[in-house]
């Protein structure tokens, strides 16, 4: 397992490639100044709950999950607040595989009220999950359970259903679709 100095320079080149990324796909839409990716504090944690949990559009999902807490749990969590234009606007948890196979986006969340990056959430989110892949040299990117409604998006960015799913799928069943993968070229993985 790599040390924690390792780490910072691995989160630091990820980071970079993330930005380069997000600004080469939305640069027509946001600025390099505005934007600003940095680990999640508690001062985040503060400005998501109570705010965005009791948001009307949020209320009857009943999220309880606690982002300061899962950021803690483990040195191996990627974590990223999302900054644009001084606001809060989305947060981001991934982990690593022990052995650098894969990169797994745990957990992404946009800010319910309005803001710079509105509707840019998912595609940030996997540029910094593929981004983090890149940097630790994983071969794979995996969404953990996402949010089923969400699958047909995930798909058209190149994230794949599991063998399991795809038969279900060819059968006319409800797939399960706890875990889609993206397999990254040879030339991501090796940046």
């Amino acid at each position: 397992m790599a040390g924690a100095s390792e780490h910072r320079e691995l989160r630091a080149m990820a980071l970079s490639i993330a930005g380069l990324q997000i600004l080469d796909d939305y640069g027509d839409r946001i600025t390099f100044e505005n934007l600003s990716l940095e680990r999640i504090k508690s001062s985040d944690w503060d400005i998501v709950h109570p705010a965005w949990r009791t948001h009307p559009a949020r209320k009857h999902l009943k999220i309880d999950f606690n982002w300061l807490r899962q950021r803690n749990k483990r040195r191996d969590k990627l974590d990223v607040s999302i900054w644009y234009d001084g606001q809060l606007c989305g947060l981001f948890l991934a982990k690593h595989s022990r052995k650098r196979i894969n990169v797994a986006l745990r957990f992404l969340e946009s800010n319910p009220f309005s803001h710079g990056l509105t509707d840019l959430m998912i595609p940030i989110g996997l540029i910094l999950a593929e981004s983090f892949a890149t940097a630790y040299g994983a071969s794979q990117v995996l969404i953990s359970q996402p949010v089923r409604e969400l699958v047909p998006d995930y798909r058209v960015e190149g994230y794949e259903l599991v063998p399991a799913d795809i038969e279900r799928e060819r059968r006319g069943c409800r797939i399960r679709a706890k875990v889609l993968v993206k397999t990254l070229s040879r030339a991501e993985s090796d940046l």
